[in-house]
């Protein structure tokens, strides 16, 4: 993820805070790296979540991380055996839904020992990570969404392999954002099937297990992704700025042919 960070050090303005979280914010913003140091009480040794405590998107993370005034936000990196609980959190739902047994790529644990996922330009785009923050403890201001609730509840699209595991979103329709557990290659996949507004019956669930979900992106590595789509994202917000609840579909990605 060198390159990624190598452009948000030289185009924003760093504040790490005690935790490990970083965030980003415009360089003129008023709460500058000069004049604001943000203090946040967090435990290094805090237990993970629960399944049962665990909060889904959209969620309370999000309206928590909206009011921090910074367009990126790259949650605290987690040591191997978070990853580990991670992977086997994320596996054991893959075999529960008969996707057979997955694991993640060594591109993806090392972002994760980087950072326990992200958020760009006020929630455009998230990726998701191991979330420590329940319904019983809320005093953890600087959690990612859930990656064990994103994978689903079961039913996938037939045009989304199964090799292919959830990591994120691009929050304007929910298009989500999948690493190939083999190749460590990114898709993005159009997320307009989740206004259909289905009930979840059994006929409604057949009806969603069949649909064709469009192929919205795709790129080489998680490096690439995030190098690329943050650029793209900070071109667009600079032109027009956005709120969390006020987001377009231009910051979806156009169609890459790779």
């Amino acid at each position: 993820m060198k390159r990624f960070f190598e452009f948000c050090d030289k185009t924003f303005c760093k504040e790490v805070l005690n935790g490990g979280t970083i965030l980003y914010r415009k360089q003129d913003h008023s709460l500058n790296c000069l004049s604001t140091k943000l203090v946040v009480n967090r435990n290094n040794d805090s237990s993970s979540a629960t399944m049962q405590g665990l909060i889904d998107r959209p969620s309370m993370v999000s309206s928590i991380n909206k009011s921090v005034s910074a367009l990126i936000m790259v949650y605290a990196n987690l040591n191997d055996a978070e990853i580990k609980e991670l992977e086997e959190q994320v596996c054991k739902k893959s075999i529960k839904f008969q996707r057979g047994k997955i694991s993640f790529p060594n591109k993806y644990k090392d972002f994760l020992r980087l950072a326990n996922g992200l958020s760009i330009m006020n929630g455009a785009l998230l990726l998701d990570g191991l979330q420590k923050l329940t319904s019983e403890n809320v005093d953890l201001p600087y959690s990612p969404d859930s990656l064990y609730l994103q994978q689903g509840n079961g039913i996938r699209s037939p045009s989304i392999p199964n090799n292919l595991i959830e990591i994120g979103a691009y929050m304007y329709n929910r298009s989500n954002i999948y690493i190939d557990s083999i190749s460590g290659k990114i898709f993005a996949y159009d997320g307009d099937y989740h206004d259909l507004e289905l009930t979840w019956s059994k006929k409604d669930q057949k009806k969603y297990a069949e649909m064709q979900v469009p192929l919205i992106g795709v790129w080489n590595n998680l490096d690439e992704f995030l190098l690329e789509e943050t650029m793209r994202l900070w071109n667009l917000y600079e032109e027009t700025p956005w709120s969390y609840s006020s987001m377009n579909e231009t910051t979806l990605p156009a169609l890459l042919l790779q």
